[in-house]
């Protein structure tokens, strides 16, 4: 981290259908009037989006510190993330900022983290910020299932392998940008006790 930078503190939220309906739909059990019913089943529809072919992937985030100063957004792809395992992680969300204008970018006030448990997933509206990094609660990392579009994701890669600048993705350093780096905060205290031998630490 360079000199002067400052630390903005974002707290960690528990996840709910009312705090986060302006960043993407909860996948998890669901009360609502089903689309479909047949023998012994029923099924609801997701708000799901792409422009593309679709791309499932398996992700494997390892544990790090809570602190992030970049964000990036995808403009044709509702991304989706299902954590496996019943492993906890924690998501970093801002909402979508207007897609023609890449110099709409999130208020540092407005970046927010929400607590996943393990058992429901996440899929963010097109344009929706977020961290590049999902960040497991403990170690040694936590697996994704990511529905994500092939477009997409080879320029992503592209732009690991080769430098070459992705059309359908935005990335932003707020550290770059605003001198600024951002650490998540627990004052709720959703993150329990590391389990094993990382629990000294």
């Amino acid at each position: 981290m360079k000199e002067g930078v400052r630390t903005v503190e974002v707290k960690l939220e528990p996840l709910s259908e009312e705090n986060f309906t302006g960043y993407g739909e909860i996948l998890h059990g669901k009360s609502s009037t089903p689309a479909f019913t047949g023998k012994n089943m029923q099924s609801w529809r997701i708000q799901f989006s792409i422009t593309g072919k679709a791309e499932l992937m398996l992700n494997r985030f390892y544990f790090q510190p809570f602190e992030f100063s970049k964000m990036e957004r995808h403009f044709h792809v509702t991304q989706t993330f299902i954590p496996l395992g019943k492993m906890p992680m924690i998501m970093i969300v801002s909402a979508p900022t207007q897609t023609d204008d890449r110099s709409s970018i999130p208020k540092p006030e407005d970046i927010r983290a929400f607590y996943l448990d393990g058992t429901k997933g996440i899929m963010l509206w097109k344009g929706a910020w977020h961290a590049l990094h999902r960040f497991p609660v403990h170690p040694p990392y936590v697996d994704i299932g990511l529905i994500t579009e092939a477009e997409t994701q080879k320029e992503l890669e592209l732009e690991l392998a080769k430098g070459q600048k992705p059309m359908r993705t935005q990335t932003i350093d707020y550290e770059e940008l605003l001198n600024i780096n951002f650490r998540v905060a627990d004052p709720l205290k959703l993150i329990g006790p590391f389990p094993g031998p990382e629990a000294d630490h």
